[in-house]
């Protein structure tokens, strides 16, 4: 069995990024960027534009009125959001045509939109002062595993049947089978990326928010997020069980044990607006 290091999985898809992507995140950086010139960057893919304003325009945001230029959805959404938005639509593009042996990538995606929209409705219950930043963040939290699915099919295969024979997670199998999880691929890839810190902690922290004495925020909202996701059987993931949430999570965040169930109806009406611009 081939198995790759980390840095050899991880770079596998570095260059996936389309330069759209980095002419963007370059024009965050100039403060004398304005709109016009913003909107222009992206404008010169139209299918990316395509995909932003069904989005935009999607039940997901609940505009009044529809949105049928980049410009005019940037002046609602604002630059860092539609940021993010170009994120999450080029990387369900780039990342749609992969293997489906171990999850379906339909099914994957409305997985990761499923806990991006739930990482969102969480952050606004601990009324974090930006929830929209936790939605990317649940949208690519999962992304290794898309990478090792790919990279390591038949590790990949033995990972999981051992899942299955110890009814445990993939992480703990991947780590003993491969010397590294998707959660070191994920978080390595989008620091290639160069993704902002929280959405490269929410992917690398996921699974354990508590690291040593610290415990990861951006990980917390994410693990309770994925694991509701599953609950409600919001797509899959690759996982062959529910993931544990833990309550020291709940506890830190100061939520109750079913905190979503009084906004189910809510998030499922959020996600299938996602769902239907997404894919």
């Amino acid at each position: 069995m081939d198995i790759k290091s980390l840095d050899e999985v991880a770079q596998s898809y570095v260059s996936s990024m389309p330069a759209v992507v980095y002419k963007l995140q370059d024009a965050l950086l100039d403060e004398d960027m304005g709109f016009n010139e913003i909107a222009e960057i992206i404008s010169g893919d139209p299918a990316l534009v395509a995909r932003l304003l069904k989005i935009v325009n999607s039940p997901f945001f609940g505009l009044e009125s529809k949105v049928d230029t980049i410009s005019h959805a940037l002046s609602i959404v604002g630059v860092i959001d539609l940021h993010d938005l170009v994120i999450s639509s080029v990387v369900v593009q780039q990342f749609k045509d992969l293997s489906e042996e171990f999850v379906s990538i339909n099914s994957f995606w409305k997985h990761n939109i499923a806990t991006g929209v739930i990482a969102r409705e969480i952050a606004t219950l601990i009324q974090d002062p930006k929830p929209e930043r936790f939605y990317l963040s649940g949208m690519l939290h999962d992304i290794g595993s898309l990478v090792i699915f790919n990279c390591l099919p038949d590790a990949s295969e033995e990972v999981i049947a051992k899942c299955r024979e110890n009814n445990s997670p993939l992480y703990e199998e991947e780590d003993k089978v491969i010397g590294f999880n998707h959660t070191d691929v994920g978080s390595r890839l989008l620091n290639a990326w160069k993704l902002p810190e929280s959405i490269i902690a929410a992917a690398a922290n996921h699974h354990e928010p508590f690291q040593g004495k610290g415990f990861s925020f951006e990980g917390g909202v994410i693990h309770l997020a994925d694991s509701v996701a599953h609950i409600l059987e919001m797509g899959e993931s690759g996982e062959p069980h529910i993931p544990m949430m833990y309550k020291s999570v709940l506890g830190k965040l100061e939520l109750e044990e079913f905190f979503w169930e009084p906004i189910e109806e809510k998030i499922r009406e959020l996600y299938d607006g996602a769902v239907s611009s997404y894919l």
